[in-house]
This record gives structure tokens, C-alpha cells and sequence, in this order.
């Protein structure tokens, strides 16, 4: 169950930095 919690949070978090990142992206333009 740990297992699955971790990896259900890394998803949460890689989604977090990929809006992070795309809004860097999007004001650079």
C-alpha cells in the first residue's frame, strides 16, 4: 500500500512541476 501511495504522490508531484514548468514556458514567449 506504501508502494502505491508513493507513486500516486510522484504522479501528483510530476504533474505540479509540469504546469510549473509550462507556465515558465508560456511567460518566456
Amino acid at each position: 500500500m506504501e508502494v502505491a501511495n508513493m507513486l500516486s504522490n510522484n504522479a501528483k508531484f510530476g504533474e505540479h512541476r509540469l504546469c510549473r514548468e509550462a507556465h515558465k514556458f508560456m511567460n518566456k514567449e
